[in-house]
C-alpha cells in the first residue's frame, strides 16, 4: 500500500451564472497493490476557501461519501442531478486522480531493479 498526501492549486472549479472560482485541494489517496492490480481509495479531500467578509475561510472538508450538497432532486426523472454549479467537479477530480496514478505509473515503471543507481544518476528525491 501506498498513500499519498498532497496539495493542488486550482484542482477544483466551481462555476455559476455570474463567477467562475478555483479552490485549492487538500487530499490523501491510498493506493493498494494485488495479484498485479492496482485499487485506488481517495480518503480525505479539502477544498480551501479564502476568508473574506462573507466567510472565515481555511480549508474545508469535502465529502467524498455523501454527496448530498452537490446534488438537487429531478421531479421528473425522479432521480438526483449534479447541481450546475458542481458539473466541474467530476471532471476536475478524475483528472486529479488519474494524473496522479500515472505519475506513480510512470515512476515505478522507470525505477531501476533493487534500488541501483548508477554514478552518473541523480537522487531524484
Amino acid at each position: 500500500m501506498i498513500r499519498i498526501e498532497g496539495v493542488k492549486s486550482s484542482g477544483i472549479t466551481l462555476e455559476t451564472t455570474f463567477i467562475t472560482v478555483t479552490y485549492d485541494l487538500k487530499y490523501t489517496i491510498e493506493y493498494k497493490f494485488r495479484d498485479g492490480k492496482m485499487k485506488i481509495d481517495p480518503i480525505l479531500l479539502y477544498i480551501y476557501v479564502p476568508p473574506s467578509q462573507y466567510v472565515v475561510g481555511g480549508w474545508q472538508s469535502f465529502s467524498l461519501t455523501t454527496g448530498s450538497d452537490f446534488y438537487k432532486w429531478d421531479k421528473r426523472n425522479k432521480e438526483y442531478v449534479l447541481k450546475d454549479k458542481y458539473t466541474h467537479y467530476p471532471r476536475d477530480l478524475r483528472g486529479l486522480y488519474n494524473g496522479l496514478s500515472l505519475s506513480l505509473f510512470q515512476y515505478i515503471r522507470d525505477a531501476k531493479p533493487d534500488n541501483k543507481v548508477d554514478a552518473d544518476d541523480t537522487d531524484d528525491w
